[in-house]
Parts: C-alpha cells; sequence; structure tokens
C-alpha cells in the first residue's frame, strides 16, 4: 500500500482557517502556513527566536524543548515584512516568551491543542477534506 496523498490546502482555505480558530492560535496558523513550520516547532518557537526588524523566524527547539526533528529545520526563514508584524502583534496581544500561547496570560501552547482547533473548524471551511490535518498547514 502507498502512502495517502497530502492535501495542501489552498490560501483561501488557510485564511479560513486563520479566521475560525481561536485568537490566540491563529498566529500558530500563520507560522505554519507561512513559514513553513510544523505544528510542534510552531508550539516550541520563542519570541527571541523572530527577528522582526530583519523578517526572520529561526526555530531553535520543537515542543517540549526537544530538538528539531531534521538538520535542515534549523535553518533561518525569511518572511514577509506583512507577516512580521501580524507575528509582532500576536506577541503584543499575548505577551509571553513563546510566540503561540494558550490564550491570554498563558505561556505556552502544546502541539495538540493546535491540532484540536484546526479539527474543530475544518468542517466549515469549504473544500477540506475530512481527515485534513496540519502537518505544515
Amino acid at each position: 500500500m502507498g502512502k495517502a496523498k497530502v492535501y495542501v490546502a489552498t490560501t483561501e482555505q488557510v485564511w479560513a482557517i486563520h479566521d475560525a480558530v481561536p485568537d490566540h492560535l491563529k498566529v500558530a496558523v500563520l507560522l505554519g502556513a507561512f513559514a513553513g513550520l510544523r505544528v510542534a516547532e510552531a508550539s516550541g518557537l520563542a519570541v527571541s527566536d523572530v527577528d522582526f526588524i530583519r523578517g526572520v523566524v529561526h526555530p531553535k527547539q520543537q515542543w517540549p524543548d526537544k530538538p528539531l526533528k531534521t538538520p535542515g529545520s534549523d535553518q533561518a526563514i525569511p518572511i514577509p515584512r506583512d507577516l512580521a508584524l501580524l507575528l509582532s502583534a500576536s506577541v503584543q496581544k499575548y505577551p509571553s516568551e513563546m510566540m503561540v500561547t494558550n490564550g491570554p496570560g498563558a505561556d505556552r501552547c502544546g502541539p495538540w491543542i493546535i491540532d484540536r482547533a484546526i479539527r474543530d473548524v475544518r468542517e466549515d471551511i469549504d473544500g477540506l477534506p475530512e481527515g485534513f490535518t496540519w502537518r505544515r498547514c
């Protein structure tokens, strides 16, 4: 048996997921869709791993304080200015040492919380397959 084909969400579907998940998890969708982070990498991304001025995301660990999955995962990822501004706004709204939090006043957010949020909204997104999950979003 072969592996199932990976479904890649369209730009419209990504923004629909972004708009449908809880506000504090929108940053996770952005990191997955536009920086290519795995869900555990987004959960483990510290604010200090993002250079908001130069527009660079540089993952150093994945959830929970584990090494990155592959040697190439520690490469700096250039991001557009608009994304850097959205990430910065999220940090201002949900101050923490981590980029993805579990809401106001919370610190870390485990990958299962992000996965559950996406599962909860996927049936409301036109065209997403029933089993859609975040591999890279």
